[in-house]
């Protein structure tokens, strides 16, 4: 746990370091492509919050609370989102030469391998 614990902080860190990034640019000057990225980093954060507190580490990440009712009920639906989230993340990245999410979906399938195996044989 130890290990992807500190695989999860640096990858809600950097996904938050990606929103913040896109906040800071002159939003006249944002494409749609940059605005799907800031508003997807939120969605994302929610199974690695989910993940950390589920796991009941004793350092869980402080979230906003709109993102805490999310990942309360994540669980429940994990099944469909986790799929819907690789596929998205997926879609993002060839729209971008950095694949900024590319990381972020190796994670997710460590830590959720239940819901990804069946739907990365398809």
């Amino acid at each position: 746990m130890n290990s992807i614990y500190y695989e999860i902080i640096n990858e809600i860190q950097r996904l938050r370091q990606l929103k913040q990034l896109v906040i800071e640019e002159d939003f006249k000057q944002c494409d749609i492509n940059a605005s799907n990225i800031c508003l997807s980093a939120d969605i994302l954060l929610i199974p690695l919050y989910w993940y950390i507190a589920s796991s009941q580490h004793e350092r869980i990440q402080p979230m906003e609370e709109y993102i805490r009712s999310s990942v309360s009920n994540f669980d429940k639906k994990a099944h469909l989102l986790i799929p819907r989230i690789i596929e998205r993340t997926k879609e993002l990245d060839n729209l971008y030469i950095s694949k900024p999410f590319e990381q972020y979906r190796d994670l997710l399938k460590k830590c959720f391998p239940q819901y990804t195996i069946n739907f990365m044989q398809k």
